[in-house]
């Protein structure tokens, strides 16, 4: 397949046989995308392409702010859901399910909390009336809507050097509420909004022999042998086509296969939760050859996620190349710009939204 360029915005669904989430419904699997409120408003130019695209290709979307405790939590017990209302509402008035992601980050800790001086039994208090007050608002003005949520999001380090919480990334949480404070955190959403689907999200744990992959599955392991209600894990899947191990390793289709083999094997949902296949980490641009090899990429994850049948979901971080994170807020790439996802620019379905689709029928 050629991709052709196109200047104009322009989404055309006529052109294609369905949409994703109806190929996908039959093989007992959701498709997700990224929501941000920022373009889905009048705010935006293209804000009605933006609407369509998400109400009429995705099952669910994940919150990309909108559910960040630094936008929630503004003070010690005071909060603002006004942008959370406006994401849900959305869902709500489409008839779509959204994803909070994500609870504990330590990218999103409120800087209050951060820089204050509190004592551990104090931040315990004011979690727990933070989960509590946030979830039975979600829960009394939304219900049905939020479905699933990422309790806590890139806990783990790198490298595979130990540190004092073992490898637990240091943060906000775990120095002042120990190494638990995972176990914690599941267990006070659990009690409050059991209707939730728990989600332990990671990034780095996509390819078996991989040290952060196997210390991943430990920790999930350990969760679920404890009786903690952790419901799924979540593979967040940043990938890339490049071979020469510019940024990252290549994707390697036989690694991706055999852990999600482990993860089919501890007995937990599999969720696919940030996709995106990069194209440009030799910062020479975007060609047809590349975009090619990333629709080929594109297919093999989803025929092998469609192998197993714990894999439930298969999100992708975004759909508009434009508004990816990859273009601007990528700091850790050597590029600028990339071409990461299935539309184009102008909402054109790109040659990996194909492959895809291809897989699906």
């Amino acid at each position: 397949m050629i991709f052709v360029a196109c200047d104009k915005t322009e989404y055309n669904p006529n052109s294609k046989d369905t949409y994703l989430k109806q190929l996908a419904a039959p093989k007992n699997i959701t498709i997700g995308t990224l929501y941000n409120y920022s373009y889905s408003h009048s705010g935006y130019k293209d804000y009605e392409i933006y609407n369509k695209v998400i109400s009429e290709e995705f099952d669910i979307y994940a919150l990309e702010w909108e559910f960040a405790p630094n936008e929630l939590w503004t003070s010690e017990y005071e909060y603002d859901f006004n942008y959370l209302d406006k994401a849900l509402k959305f869902a709500q008035d489409n008839n779509l399910k959204v994803r909070g992601t994500h609870l504990l980050w330590y990218a999103q800790t409120p800087e209050w909390l951060e820089n204050g001086n509190y004592t551990a039994l104090q931040v315990k208090a004011m979690l727990k009336a933070y989960i509590n007050t946030l979830f039975t608002h979600v829960k009394t003005e939304y219900p049905g809507v939020l479905t699933e949520i990422s309790v806590a999001n890139e806990i783990l380090t790198d490298d595979e050097t130990e540190g004092e919480y073992g490898f637990l990334r240091e943060c906000v949480w775990v120095e002042k509420l120990g190494e638990y404070y995972i176990d914690s955190a599941f267990i006070w959403v659990n009690e409050v909004y059991p209707e939730g689907k728990l989600i332990l999200n990671e990034y780095g744990n996509e390819f078996k022999g991989d040290f952060k992959t196997q210390k991943f599955l430990e920790l999930a392991t350990r969760l679920k042998d404890a009786g903690i209600p952790i419901d799924a894990v979540g593979l967040q899947c940043h990938f890339t086509t490049d071979k020469q191990e510019l940024v990252d390793v290549p994707f390697d289709q036989t690694k991706f296969d055999q852990a999600i083999a482990d993860y089919q094997n501890l007995g937990l949902e599999i969720l696919i939760t940030e996709l995106d296949v990069r194209l440009n980490d030799d910062k020479k641009g975007n060609t047809d050859e590349k975009l090619e090899e990333q629709a080929e990429v594109y297919r093999q994850i989803f025929e092998t996620c469609l192998k197993y049948s714990l894999v439930t979901n298969i999100t992708m971080w975004g759909f508009n190349d434009d508004l990816s994170y990859l273009n601007g807020r990528a700091s850790w790439l050597p590029q600028k710009r990339d071409w990461g996802l299935i539309f184009d620019a102008n909402y054109n379905p790109k040659p990996a939204y194909f492959a895809i689709t291809d897989v699906l029928k």
